[in-house]
C-alpha cells in the first residue's frame, strides 16, 4: 500500500490476515487512524507508520497505541504520528500498553507529537514518553514536537544508538547525558528554542579530565535554530576558556551550525575534514571553528 497518497483509513478486514508480515504504509500521509484489531497481526515485521487518531476513540473502529502490544516481531522503522499533549491518563495508559520496550527487532523509532497545543491544558508528554521507552537494541531515535521540559533518563541507556534527531522540542530545558553513547554517529538538534546547554553538570561525572572521550564515535553534528544555546556545558568557576576545558571530538567530520547566535563554546574537533557550514553563528564560535578547520 505504499504511495497511497489519498488513503485515509485501512480496510478493517485486514485484521483477518493473521499471517501478514508486511504492511507498507509509506507516503500515506493522509491516514487518520489505525483500525481496531491490528493487534491480531502478530506476524507483522513491517509497519512503517502508526497513526494515533486525533479524535481518540470517538472514531468508530479506531485502534489506539495498545494495538502495538503484541506486535513484537516488528523490525525496521516505525513512526508514530499524532501523539497528543493534553489527552490525560488515557494516552498515558495507551503508551504504557504499547510495550515498546519488548520490540527488540525494531531498528528505528520516530515519535511525532501533534503540533496543536493551546498551552491551556495540562501537558502529559513527559509521562507519555517515559512509557514509550524502546528496546536497547534501537539504532535510531527521532523525537519531534515533544513539549516536555526534559527527556527521560532512558535515552542515555540506548547504548546501541547511532542516529539521534531532536526537532521542535520548544520548551525543553534539559538533555539527558549523551556524551558516552559509544556508537552515536549522527546528532541533529533543530528548533530547540529554550535549550541553553548541552550538558549542565560540570562535575567530573560528566566530562571528567581532559582525557575523557567526548562522543567517541560522533562524525556528524547539526545545530539549527537554537537561539538560546550558549555552550556545551555551563561554565564552572575556573578562568579557562570553555572550549579548552572540554575534551575534543575524536571523530567529527561534518559540522553545521545555523542560527545559534549565542553559542560561545564548543569542544575542539581537530579531525574535521569533510564539511563545515556556519550561518548566523556567534563570532567566537566562528573564530574557533575556522581555527580548528585550518589546523
Amino acid at each position: 500500500m505504499n504511495s497511497c497518497l489519498e488513503l485515509r483509513e485501512l480496510p478493517r478486514d485486514i485484521k483477518n490476515l493473521f499471517n501478514l508480515k508486511h504492511l507498507d504504509l509509506s507516503d500515506s500521509d493522509k491516514l487518520t487512524h489505525m483500525f481496531f484489531g491490528l493487534r491480531h497481526l502478530i506476524s507483522l515485521k513491517t509497519l512503517p507508520v502508526f497513526v494515533v487518531s486525533k479524535e481518540g476513540f470517538k472514531v468508530r473502529f479506531s485502534g489506539g497505541l495498545s494495538e502495538l502490544k503484541e506486535l513484537n516481531n516488528l523490525g525496521g522503522s516505525l513512526r508514530i504520528n499524532n501523539l497528543g499533549h493534553g489527552k490525560g491518563d488515557m494516552l498515558v495508559l495507551e503508551c504504557k500498553a504499547a510495550k515498546m520496550k519488548e520490540k527488540q527487532h525494531l531498528q528505528r523509532l520516530e515519535l511525532c507529537w501533534d503540533s496543536e497545543w493551546d498551552r491551556q491544558t495540562e501537558c502529559h508528554d513527559e509521562m507519555s514518553l517515559e512509557w514509550l521507552q524502546p528496546h536497547p537494541n534501537l539504532k535510531a531515535l527521532g523525537l519531534y514536537g515533544y513539549m516536555g521540559l526534559r527527556f527521560p533518563s532512558w535515552v542515555s541507556s540506548l547504548t546501541n544508538l547511532v542516529d539521534l534527531w531532536l526537532r521542535d522540542n520548544r520548551i525543553c530545558h534539559h538533555l539527558p547525558p549523551l556524551n558516552q553513547l559509544p556508537y552515536l554517529k549522527y546528532v541533529s538538534f533543530l528548533d530547540m528554542r529554550v535549550l541553553e546547554y548541552i550538558a549542565e553538570d560540570t562535575s567530573s561525572n560528566v566530562f571528567g579530565s581532559s582525557k575523557t572521550t567526548l562522543f567517541p564515535s560522533l562524525s556528524s553534528l547539526e545545530l539549527r535554530n537554537c537561539p538560546n544555546l550558549k555552550g556545551w556545558k555551563r561554565k564552572g568557576d575556573d578562568n579557562e576558556e570553555d572550549h579548552l576545558i572540554l575534551p575534543s571530538f575524536p571523530r567529527l567530520l561534518k559540522l553545521g551550525i545555523y542560527e545559534c547566535p549565542n553559542l560561545t563554546s564548543m569542544p575542539l574537533f581537530a579531525y574535521l575534514k569533510e564539511e563545515l557550514q556556519l550561518y548566523k553563528a556567534s563570532l567566537k564560535v566562528l573564530q574557533q571553528t575556522m581555527n580548528m578547520a585550518a589546523t
